[in-house]
């Protein structure tokens, strides 16, 4: 981190076993699901000199794979599920001073490789994905004490990972909040009303979320 540059990278690994077992007395075990996952993401942020401007870029790597067997059959494979994401992404906030506002934008393209494979019931799903992500959002400061947040979402393809929800899954978000200081505290409430909708069908789900922050600060 510097002055005007700051980079940073989370790499995360995750490790589950889920066990299937059988009887209530003489408990035995008759399957289970392993999934391990590898996830690495970058993050890097630059401001240039004399410029209103803040520059963000970001990148992630996740290779994720999940099986399941029975102990009886170690060689069998029941069912298999790897998943692999690349993602790139860019985005940009702008300082309007006299006005005292903040405007940003960010673009992000997630490029998915996804299986599902059930060997028991002799069905494979395999999709290779390119998911796009837009957002735009505005923060109107108008003084120390108070602070209006507004924003949007748009994903074009929901993503799932056993491969059942339909390619033209669209999702649309719009949040808005505010924010109160007062004394050593801060209360922030945010909302958010999402839309998934589908070409195809007719019907779609809404979803309304609040949450409320309470924040003391400390000298």
């Amino acid at each position: 981190m510097t002055d005007r540059f700051q980079l940073g990278a989370l790499f995360n690994y995750l490790f589950e076993q889920n066990k299937l077992k059988y009887k209530v007395t003489n408990q035995e075990l008759r399957g289970f699901w392993q999934d391990a996952a590898y996830d690495l993401k970058i993050r890097a942020r630059y401001t240039p000199e004399a410029l209103p401007l803040t520059i963000g870029l970001s990148g992630r790597y996740l290779d994720r794979e999940g099986w399941a067997k029975r102990p009886e059959f170690d060689d069998v494979l029941l069912y298999e599920n790897p998943v692999n994401l690349m993602s790139a992404g860019a985005g940009v906030t702008y300082r309007i001073a006299p006005a005292d506002l903040l405007a940003s934008a960010e673009y992000i393209m997630n490029m998915y490789d996804v299986e599902a494979s059930d060997y028991g019931a002799s069905a494979f799903r395999k999709a290779d994905v390119v998911q796009n992500i837009g957002r735009f959002g505005l923060e109107y400061r108008p003084t120390n004490v108070y602070s209006f947040r507004g924003g949007v979402e748009y994903i074009d393809y929901l993503v799932d990972r056993w491969l059942k929800l339909p390619g033209n899954t669209d999702s649309y978000r719009i949040t808005g909040g505010v924010e109160y200081h007062t004394g050593y505290w801060t209360v922030d409430l945010e909302l958010a009303y999402s839309d998934r909708t589908q070409e195809d069908f007719e019907g779609s789900r809404r979803g309304l979320r609040g949450i409320l922050w309470l924040t003391k600060l400390v000298r």
